[in-house]
């Protein structure tokens, strides 16, 4: 996946930039970045496309696309400019007066700031001016909804210092020592005007991270909520799957009463005896969920205090009508003598059965997705994604073979990389046929809110389709703070029958702001062979400064699990219900950050340590890959994707163990009916040959046939053991209870 700077982009590296994205075959056909995928201010590169026209049928044709510009064009003009950028560069960061660099142009661009501005400037989408539709802009159509709006070479480069283009790189720059050059501001249409939140979000130059650059701290970093001094209680609702279609029948709320220091409402632990004067502990919560419009009662009940996870099923079928708009629900509770009460709300979405192409909704108990179609006989079924960001242009649009080979490899989903060409509907109409389910992205055009509902359009009833991804890296590449949630609001207005997501680049900048656009959060924290503490810039890195391919990494494999927790940490402390997690491993190398590919081994741990803490699906950055790493990733796919691992991880969640003789253990278990999974993932690169004791937390009886790895594990007592545990072992073994 692309890893975009989240403040700050080289002037003099946008020639590798092309390179990587138009001669992607000679790099093992990996796109790491789609350039130019840029969005523009409009006024400067012309307006966002109007909405295409659509024909009755339940699939959509687009006219061919525009050629691409030969990538050596692209190569030559940016080396051209970059020691001009850099020298203009270096002469606003000495005289601070100059705040663009100078064009070679003789006339001035006339929205050029003379001064720093009052106010950021705005990332507004803008259409690429062709000599066919330059002249009749207003009346142009889209024809392709997936194609990204690009200028050409030359005339993007020219544009570039007048228009504070943020260049899309795919390396790791997060709030790193940033200097904004600030620029241009564009126009908008009225329907447009204030559509986007500018706090935060500059859209300029953010440039100079190498040797001399400025030490600024960028801001955004998480703020964690102050703590009560005694405990608060705090009553969540939410139902338990994020939507429900008329074709079932029962549905089920999941009602949380958590004891907090962070979030809740005053709680004193003592209720009256009713008729005395006596008390007892306030222990059991009392309540019943309403609709709120109409008053109607779902369920009545209690629970203990201090519980969370307690689920009530109620006959939904019976008690409500489908539609497309949220019921509003509110839970109503207090303590048994009526003194103390408490309240929360939730939406429940109950919808219309939908009668072509597939249904895709969460589990928030569990965080695992359920998915329907043809093939699943219209029944829900859980689902792991296990999977690849995959190259479509150079592989999957060249032939339906490759589409196919992927399949075989065993592959439950696959992400296709935008730019996409017009055979797009043909390839997604083979992987219908495979049941092949995709994730479709709409990286580069997410914030041109007309290309989304016509992408969506288009896409929408394919039966192979999981879910949605708008942002690649929006914090990487400072996008507009409300951006996501633009975009998940325009999706959700015309397909409310499948998730969004989206994946966050950079260990904590705004977070809240750029999550809140998504149903699931995906990161990709890239740790493989970096050099974690000092850059090819020529600077150190740390929390403010530096960019080493892997923001606030150690280099460590447990960066990634690290990079898990983190986002798991933020969530607990916003206190929303928490949104599942992807994870994005990393399966390449290169861009003078990765100095060699993962190992087999090491692909192993980073995708079992993910589960262990808590991931619900696996899309690997980037495919193709190498032989080793396919084949090794294909293996591990089969073991998670399929009975009997499946069932546990998509059935709970997994609770750690920790083991004090061997703190490079990582290790979780899962418990569903009689049987528990145990996961252990050593981090160690060296053979362990003394004896490794795993005491349980739970009671076993007996120990089954390991469900994955080569560790001969054997139940005494109540612990696990073995003799001795090779480097960087994986395993799982299944456990009768």
């Amino acid at each position: 996946m692309s890893t975009y700077p989240c403040t700050m982009l080289s002037f003099g590296y946008c020639d590798f930039s092309a390179q990587s994205h138009f001669q992607a075959l000679s790099r093992e056909n990996r796109y790491k970045a789609s350039w130019p995928s840029h969005t523009y201010q409009e006024g400067l590169l012309g307006s966002s496309s109007s909405s295409a026209s659509r024909s009755n049928s339940k699939r959509m044709t687009w006219s061919p696309a525009a050629a691409r510009t030969e990538s050596e064009d692209m190569v030559a003009s940016c080396k051209s400019k970059r020691m001009a950028w850099a020298a203009a560069g270096s002469a606003a960061l000495s005289k601070r007066t100059s705040w663009l660099p100078s064009s070679s142009s003789s006339s001035a661009s006339p929205n050029r700031y003379t001064s720093p501005p009052q106010a950021p400037t705005k990332r507004i989408p803008a259409t690429r001016e062709t000599s066919s539709n330059k002249t009749n802009n207003s009346n142009k159509t889209s024809q392709e909804p997936w194609k990204e709006e690009q200028a050409q070479p030359q005339e993007l480069l020219a544009k570039k210092i007048e228009s504070n283009v943020a260049v899309q790189h795919h390396v790791d720059r997060c709030d790193r020592g940033s200097l904004h050059l600030a620029g241009a501001r564009g126009t908008r249409t009225p329907s447009q005007h204030n559509s986007y939140d500018d706090r935060y979000s500059s859209l300029v130059w953010q440039a100079l991270y190498e040797s001399g650059s400025p030490n600024i701290d960028p801001g955004g970093q998480f703020t964690y909520p102050s703590s009560s001094p005694n405990p608060l209680l705090y009553v969540q609702v939410s139902p338990r799957h994020s939507i429900y279609v008329s074709s079932e029948r029962t549905a089920t709320f999941i009602v949380d009463a958590a004891l907090s220091y962070y979030h809740g409402e005053d709680y004193y632990n003592s209720t009256q005896v009713l008729g005395t004067r006596t008390t007892r502990p306030f222990s059991d919560l009392y309540f019943d969920i309403r609709v709120e419009s109409t008053d109607q009662v779902l369920i009545t009940n209690n629970v203990a205090v201090n519980t969370t996870d307690n689920v009530f099923d109620f006959e939904i079928g019976q008690l409500l009508t489908p539609q497309f708009e949220a019921y509003n629900v509110v839970l109503s509770g207090a303590s048994s003598d009526g003194n103390q009460t408490f309240t929360a709300a939730t939406q429940l979405f109950y919808l219309p059965d939908k009668l072509t192409g597939s249904v895709t909704k969460i589990d928030n108990l569990n965080g695992n997705l359920l998915y329907k179609n043809d093939a699943t006989n219209n029944t829900f079924v859980p689902f792991f994604a296990f999977g690849f960001y995959t190259s479509y242009g150079g592989y999957l649009e060249t032939s339906l073979t490759n589409v196919q080979a992927y399949y075989d490899l065993g592959y439950s989903a696959i992400h296709p990389i935008p730019t996409f060409s017009d055979n797009l509907t043909t390839i997604l109409d083979y992987m219908d046929e495979l049941n092949l389910m995709f994730q479709y992205d709409m990286r580069g055009t997410y914030t041109n809110l007309t290309s989304v509902a016509e992408q969506v359009n288009a896409v929408k009833d394919h039966s192979s389709l999981l879910a949605w991804y708008t942002a690649d890296e929006p914090d990487g590449n400072q996008d507009a703070l409300n951006a996501t949630t633009l975009a998940y609001e325009t999706i959700t207005e015309i397909d409310k029958y499948h998730p969004i997501g989206l994946v966050l680049n950079c260990q904590n900048y705004y977070f809240e702001e750029y999550s809140a656009g998504a149903d699931y959060l995906m990161e990709d924290a890239y740790p493989i062979e970096i050099n974690a503490t000092w850059s090819k810039w020529g600077t150190p890195c740390n929390a403010t400064y530096g960019d080493c391919g892997c923001d606030n990494c150690v280099g460590e494999l447990q960066d990634v699990s690290n990079r898990i927790d983190d986002i798991a940490k933020y969530q607990k402390y916003l206190g929303e219900w928490s949104k599942p997690i992807w994870a994005v491993p990393q399966s390449f190398d290169g861009e003078g950050y990765w100095s060699r590919n993962p190992t087999v081994n090491e692909t192993w741990v980073m995708n079992q340590l993910a589960l262990n803490h808590g991931a619900k699906s696996i899309m690997l950055w980037t495919f193709p890959a190498s032989d080793e790493l396919a084949t090794a990733n294909s293996q591990q796919a089969k073991a998670l994707t399929r009975s009997p691992v499946l069932e546990f991880i998509t059935g709970g969640q997994p609770k750690p163990i920790s083991v004090a003789a061997f703190e490079q253990l990582d290790v979780s278990y899962w418990i569903v009916g009689q049987q528990a999974l145990v996961s252990v993932v050593n981090l160690e690169y060296d053979d362990t040959s003394s004896a490794v004791e795993i005491a349980l937390p739970f009671t076993a009886s007996s120990i089954g046939s390991g469900a994955w790895g080569d560790v001969s594990w054997e139940l005494s007592g109540n612990a696990l053991n073995v003799q001795s545990l090779d480097a960087l072992a994986t395993s799982f073994v299944i456990l009768g209870l």
